[in-house]
């Protein structure tokens, strides 16, 4: 997609959030309520982003994971919305990598990811800057793949963020701050997020940018 995003001359940039849609193959009555759902969502909130945070598709019951994913973002791409995905524990435990699902994803025309880190743990760690008025970055949105399952014998459960995506993070931080002239913002999600569950699936999220200030967020 070649449009950057960009705050609004309002100061304002709206972020809608769909968690959990689990797309699968043997619930179709489920996958059409959950597209309704983001679709009386995107209608109402014009979001400027959508980001779809983790479990997108069931893929433990997907024949065909990849079609699933395409079903799930479909209704971004259907109203040319910018979107973003990550993944979560669902999405690549059978039939699909984490890597594959990023090269499906970027292959969409509204899609606003970027390429993983090289050399980073996980799949799916980018920045998406957004830009001011003045056309320079006025936000830094900053996507880490929390992984899957633990590859601890000792620790079960679940995956988390490691240590060098820390760093990553860090060291990205860092350069964006410079490249404002030392000007920097940072605000937690509980700051920026203000969540209200849909039905089953999904949240929604509104995100306004406060005007002459420079934004890290890390979401």
């Amino acid at each position: 997609m070649g449009r950057p995003l960009q705050f609004h001359a309002n100061g304002t940039f709206r972020i809608v959030q769909f968690s959990d849609t689990e797309y699968m193959d043997d619930v179709p009555e489920l996958n059409a309520r959950t597209t309704k759902m983001m679709r009386d969502v995107i209608l109402a909130e014009r979001p400027d982003l959508v980001v779809f945070a983790g479990d997108v598709i069931g893929s433990l019951r997907c024949k065909d994971p990849e079609k699933s994913f395409r079903q799930a973002v479909s209704t971004a791409e259907e109203f040319h919305v910018p979107w973003v995905a990550i993944f979560g524990n669902h999405d690549s435990e059978a039939g699909i990598t984490r890597e594959q699902l990023m090269d499906i994803q970027l292959s969409h025309t509204y899609c606003v990811a970027e390429p993983s880190a090289p050399d980073v743990s996980g799949v799916g760690n980018y920045v998406l800057k957004v830009l001011g008025n003045d056309e320079r970055t006025a936000a830094a949105l900053y996507f880490l793949d929390s992984g899957s399952y633990s590859l601890l014998p000792q620790v079960p459960g679940y995956d988390w963020i490691h240590r060098d995506q820390i760093e990553w993070y860090a060291a990205q931080s860092k350069i964006s701050t410079a490249q404002n002239g030392g000007s920097r913002f940072h605000l937690s999600l509980s700051s920026i997020f203000r969540y209200r569950s849909i039905k089953r699936h999904g949240m929604r999220a509104n995100v306004k940018g406060r005007k002459g200030k420079r934004l890290h967020v890390l979401a």
